[in-house]
């Protein structure tokens, strides 16, 4: 059963048998704050709150309905904060029910002359505990045995005294030691007092023959409320009521509250029967009453239980798939169950499914992300593209920029003011546990504000270039108007009111692509339509790459502006979507009816009807291309086809072709002929029969159809959380879309098959640089022309200094060779020049005493700026030239193999010496040995060290790739944290060496001897350790999965926290001792485990023939996932909570064994030896015993319920309180067995 629900909603379920019906009671809790009874809290905060109110022991609810309504309240009667009251009162009001309770404090009767009591004066309290204890009772008073007032209680000075009740009804208040009052208190009645207990019914023979274990027929179901009798309603509680409680609380001497005005909703999936599908479930839903209202003013909290009945088939459950509960407010209407049963099939598409294979759907995983790097052509090749100008391009203006920084900082800051009410509700109730920094909220907000402001400056820069180009511009118009005759102008080309024309290319384009240009901006700076087209799950990416843009008023303009002979080109209020032939634009088609209005509340995910092209515009079928050949997907509308584009278009091209006889156009046809399968995707519907795929087979041979499982377009797919790259990717045949076939161990030699390997990274390099070539060859011809252009200036150039005798080679080597003036020397030239001309001016007579010292301050500000430039340009060389010189220091060294020191310090962090990272030959490897020097860190990959005497050898940390050891001596060597993989150790000693944290994958240690080793932590995934010595070894936090242990010795070894998974036949771990290990997936044939403890360890879908267990150590052992052990030699084992679950051991021996204290649960022990086993307070739970032997078997106070027991052979078994519930026998053996407190004592003449 899986349980989906709020995090508010606390869920309670419990089997339920009534009058030989089978029900599931089920209790929604609510945990509210009196203070803010619409705020639902979650069910953590109510298990962690409520228990330690309720006290050691106590029980929030039992779980089962309640005939009545009633309410509860734990807490004390409270003096306000820092008083005490000798006397106060308690009252509780809930809708119309209400109770009040006089508190007052400790008091004792007093001797008043020789006969007459009197009661003494009450101690003042702060709080008074309003608990059964404090009621009138005491020992032998049926109604409250734990109260006070019945019995006087011994003092220190060995008289007694006799206390008074601190709690009593205002009307019934005792008046002498001989009254026996009705104890009053707020809080639950035990189960054992008459007033509960005279309601539990009778349990009889009847009841044991026909009802055990549930409840008889008589039972009065008033049982299961808790409360007091005036404090339960003649009904239900109807979820309005209103609150009070007075006194109660110290800071609050009236708490008013009410119901949590909320509507919760229950339903169950049901199956037809425990081991049915889900194809013939049930989903109903189970209607709730509010019974139980539980208070806890010290805390200012309250539970509200809502509760209902379903009637099911299995008491454990078993038939009940899935249970979903809902919260709805009381203002709306109800929604119908088919809401809540989309809503269920939406939690279920999000579990996570238990993969038993998970090696595969890993492989899965692997093959689709190939796909990305098959489709790394073609992006390049879209890059290569875009560099040739081939693809259009969005012109940005400094307003879109300011636009677009605007709606950043607003998001920005609308996700603070999201998180800061959350932090701060978090500060308040865990401040004191955790850290919580609710100054980082102003913090960003700042950040936030100084980047707008940033770039806010820059706009406003780029807004004055601009605006300083448009006036040089219309200056320039001027100028060539004013100096330029009109004739040279026409001859060259030049029209003074454009003289920089952007460049033409037809008139539909150049009319229309400002156009386009104009509804992109406005679709993004829209932020309504941008969260309405993201609503359908395309991305901003796609949305720029489509074009889309936004018309929000209709346009029209004369049709001979664009190019047309007549008529008018009208473009309606839509959406926009620009069509493209490379950077030209051929098109514009609108969606009509869209509009910024459009929220993702009531956005229609269906395509819209209506669909126009504007006039002139190329409508052909929309086709998005993806590599030559892949397969093609189908679709309905534009809108859809750019969706698909986005999750599938590195695998899939996209054709929008509503139905089969729908034209392709010439791209979709050529790309349909090519392509390796066409796929139709239908709307959600009934399922498709051969009909609806033949039309789509006629257009390609290997056609599919598939439907949505939800929707009727991706788009609606999309919103409801389907994964559309998988739902096409596991509809397509591997080979269309090009998946790599899988890599899988051949069995038979344990190598992986040849697979397909991703393009390694130099491909990749090659396939770029390939492009960029491609890009300069085609703008060559652009750079060759201004090059002849440049030529041909020179030679006119050559020719007029020629006619003066002058000769333009001399005349530019001397430009080259004469020194360039210095900064300083520039800046004194200028503010000389300035002089020059400040003289020119007062010999005009114009020099003003203003205008001389403008003069002399400009020529001064230019001194020194030349004089300051000369200085940093001076110290800016420097600084390079010593740059260069410490980078060809590093490079010397970087070539001599020498790490710069900085990075020598982070190696050394981590313990490793750089300069021990150096390759060694085999020769090297032997003379450092020979001269006792360490090989750490050391880089021995592909070396041949096989056969050497390495004993005591230093390889720590060393990289060993395919490092052939093989029959090397290695006895007490140092591997500790060595890396590799495919080494071979095959026959090598490594007898005592210390291969702590090494990690060698896919190595050969085929009968290597490892006896004695220390492997902790170690990683030898992959590896072969066939008839490999691993006796007497340390193995800790090890991880060999994938491997071989065929036939390895592991005797005595220690084994803790390790994973072991692969074949193991004939494997000895006689003796070894394993501690919180998990063996999975394990072949066991003839395996021995003769002698070892197996503590707290599981065996996970192992299978084996002929294991032998004598003499083990079990406890605390489990097998689960159909691990199969038949026949296996468990004899004399020793098993303390341990637990077999849904396991094999038919045939098992498990004589002489003790399995105390454990759950063994849908497992096969069918002709299984259990003679004289001590199975004290074991289950056997749905077990097949059939023919077991389990003669003298002590199994008192166990359990065989629901096992079958056909042919068992149960004589002189201890049976003592077994539970027997309905377990199936047949031929079953009970001579001389022990029976009593058993259904069957004095029962077994009816057995079958």
């Amino acid at each position: 059963m899986k349980v989906f629900k709020p995090k508010e909603h606390a869920l309670m379920v419990r089997p339920l048998g009534i009058r030989g019906k089978t029900y599931m009671a089920a209790t929604v809790m609510l945990f509210f704050d009196l203070t803010a009874p619409d705020g639902l809290l979650g069910e953590q905060e109510l298990w962690s709150t409520v228990p330690g109110l309720l006290g050691q022991g106590a029980a929030l609810d039992q779980g089962v309905p309640k005939p009545r309504g009633e309410f509860l309240v734990t807490g004390a009667c409270c003096a306000p904060r820092g008083e005490t009251r000798p006397v106060s009162q308690v009252s509780v009001r809930v809708g119309s029910l209400s109770k009040t309770i006089s508190v007052f404090g400790d008091r004792l009767w007093k001797q008043v002359g020789n006969a007459a009591m009197s009661i003494g004066e009450p101690t003042p309290f702060s709080a008074m505990p309003v608990t059964w204890e404090h009621a009138f009772g005491g020992p032998g008073f049926l109604d409250n045995p734990w109260g006070k007032g019945v019995q006087p209680l011994a003092t220190p000075g060995g008289g007694s005294v006799l206390p008074l009740p601190n709690l009593e009804y205002p009307d019934r208040l005792i008046g002498s030691p001989d009254d026996r009052l009705p104890p009053a208190c707020l809080g639950p009645v035990d189960m054992t007092w008459p007033v509960r207990a005279s309601k539990a019914g009778t349990y009889g023979d009847k009841w044991l023959k026909e009802r055990w274990p549930w409840f008889p027929d008589d039972m009065n179901y008033e049982f299961f409320n808790l409360a007091s009798a005036d404090q339960m309603l003649p009904g239900f509680l109807t979820g309005e009521e209103v609150v009070e409680i007075r006194n109660m609380h110290p800071d609050l001497p009236l708490i008013a509250s009410r119901l949590p005005r909320v509507r919760p909703r229950l339903f169950a999936t049901l199956k037809k029967s425990p081991k049915a599908g889900p194809e013939e479930d049930s989903f109903r839903e189970i209607g709730l009453h509010v019974d139980t209202l539980w208070l806890f003013p010290e805390v200012l909290r309250g539970v509200v239980m809502h509760r209902g009945l379903t009637e099911i088939l299995d008491e454990e459950l078993e038939d009940v798939r899935y249970v979903l509960s809902a919260t709805e407010s009381p203002d709306e209407p109800a929604k119908p169950i088919e809401h809540y049963l989309q809503e269920q099939r939406k939690h279920v598409d999000r579990m996570v499914p238990l993969n038993s294979d998970p090696g595969a759907d890993a492989r899965k995983k692997v093959d689709r992300a190939m796909l990305q790097f098959k489709a790394l052509p073609r992006k390049i090749e879209e890059a290569k593209q875009q560099a040739l100008g081939k693809t259009p391009v969005m012109s940005r203006t400094p307003g879109d920029m300011a636009a677009l920084s605007d709606r950043l900082t607003a998001e920005g800051v609308a996700v603070l003011d999201e998180l800061e009410p959350v932090a701060r509700d978090l500060h308040a109730r865990f401040g004191h546990l955790a850290k919580i920094d609710l100054e980082v909220f102003d913090t960003w907000r700042a950040k936030l504000k100084a980047m707008s402001s940033e770039v806010g400056k820059a706009v406003d820069q780029a807004k004055a270039a601009q605006a300083k180009g448009a006036k040089g511009m219309d200056e320039l118009k001027k100028s060539l108007k004013a100096n330029v005759r009109p004739d040279l102008l026409a001859k060259a080309g030049i029209d003074p009111d454009d003289p920089l024309p952007i460049r033409k290319v037809n008139p539909w384009h150049d009319a229309g692509f400002p156009v386009a240009i104009e509804c992109r901006r406005r679709l993004e700076v829209d932020a309504k339509a941008m969260d309405a087209l993201r609503a359908m799950g395309l991305s901003r990416r796609s949305i720029g790459r489509a074009w889309f843009g936004l018309n929000d008023a209709e346009r029209c303009w004369d049709g001979t502006q664009w190019g047309l002979k007549d008529g008018e080109v009208i473009l309606p209020t839509g959406l926009v979507l620009p069509r493209f032939r490379e950077a030209t634009l051929t098109g514009l088609v609108v969606l009509v009816g869209w509009s910024s209005e459009f929220s993702a509340g009531d956005l229609p995910l269906s395509p819209p009807v209506e669909r126009v092209a504007a006039k002139g515009s190329d409508d052909a079928t929309l086709f998005l291309p993806a590599d030559e050949g892949a397969p093609v997907l189908a679709v309905a509308g534009e809108l859809e086809a750019w969706l698909l584009a986005q999750e599938v278009g590195d695998v899939c091209g996209v054709i929008v072709l509503p139905s089969p006889d729908a034209d392709p156009g010439k791209a979709g046809d050529e790309a349909l002929k090519a392509a390796r399968a066409l796929m139709a995707i239908l709307p959600e519907g009934p399922p498709l029969t051969e009909a609806d795929a033949a039309p789509w087979q006629a257009l390609h041979p290997a056609a599919c159809v598939t439907r949505l499982p939800k929707g009727a377009s991706v788009l609606q797919a999309k919103a409801n959380g389907i994964s559309l790259r998988d739902l096409i990717l596991d509809a397509l045949p591997p080979e269309a879309v090009g998946l790599p076939p899988i890599p899988t161990a051949d069995e038979a030699d344990g190598r992986e098959a040849p697979g397909f390997q991703p393009p390694a990274p130099g491909e990749i390099k090659d396939q770029i640089l390939k492009a960029i070539d491609e890009v300069k060859a085609a703008l060559m011809p652009k750079f060759d022309a201004a090059k002849a252009k440049q030529a041909e200036a020179m030679e006119m150039a050559r020719t007029q200094l020629a006619k003066r005798g002058l000769d333009l080679d001399e005349v530019m080597a001397k430009s080259a060779e004469a020194p360039r003036p210095g900064l300083a020397e520039s800046g004194q030239r200028m503010a000389e020049s300035l002089a020059l001309s400040k003289q020119k001016v007062q010999a005009a007579g114009g020099l003003t005493p203003e205008i001389a010292s403008k003069y002399d301050e400009a020529a001064a500000r230019i001194k020194a700026m030349g004089a300051d430039g000369e200085a940093r340009l001076t110290k800016g060389l420097a600084e390079i030239e010593d740059g260069k010189k410490r980078i060809a220091e590093a490079m010397v060294k970087v070539k001599a193999g020498e790490l710069p020191p900085e990075a020598k310090d982070k190696f050394a962090a981590f313990g490793i010496d750089p300069d021990r990272i150096v390759r060694r030959s085999r020769e090297e490897v032997v003379a450092m040995h020979a001269r006792g020097e360490s090989l750490a860190s050391a880089i021995l990959s592909e070396v041949d060290l096989s056969y050497l005497d390495l004993r005591g050898i230093d390889l720590s940390g060393t990289q060993l790739g395919k490092t052939l050891m093989c029959g090397t001596n290695l006895a007490g060597a140092n591997l500790s944290k060595a890396m590799g993989q495919e080494a071979d150790f095959s026959g090598a000693c490594l007898s005592g060496a210390n291969l702590t944290g090494a990690v060698l994958q896919k190595t050969s240690l085929v009968e290597a001897i490892l006896s004695g080793a220390c492997l902790k932590q170690a990683v030898l995934n992959g590896s072969d350790l066939s008839g490999a010595d691993l006796s007497d070894a340390t193995l800790d936090m090890v991880v060999i999965q994938k491997a071989k242990l065929d036939g390895a010795d592991v005797r005595r070894a220690s084994l803790k926290m390790c994973v072991i998974e692969g074949p193991a036949a004939g494997a000895d771990f006689r003796g070894a001792r394993f501690t919180q290990c998990v063996l999975k997936r394990m072949l066991l044939d003839g395996a021995d485990f003769s002698g070892a403890a197996l503590n707290s360890t599981v065996l996970q879908a192992c299978q084996g023939e002929g294991v032998r267990f004598t003499g083990a150590n079990l406890d605390k052992i489990r097998l689960i996932a159909g691990t199969s052990l038949p026949g296996a030699d468990l004899r004399d084992t020793h098993m303390l909570h341990g637990c077999l679950k849904d396991s094999c051991l038919a045939g098992a021996n498990l004589s002489g064994s003790v399995l105390e204290w454990s759950i063994i649960e849908g497992c096969d022990l069918s002709g299984a030896g259990l003679y004289g086993v001590r199975a004290v307070r074991t289950r056997f739970i749905k077990t097949n015993l059939e023919n077991a032997d389990m003669r003298f078997a002590n199994l008192m106070s166990g359990s065989l319920r629901k096992s079958r027991l056909v042919g068992t052979d149960l004589r002189g078994a201890n049976l003592y309180g077994v539970d027997f519930y309905k377990a199936v026998m047949g031929r079953t053996q009970l001579e001389g067995a022990n029976l009593k407190m058993s259904l069957l004592q004095d029962r077994t003449e009816f057995l079958p």
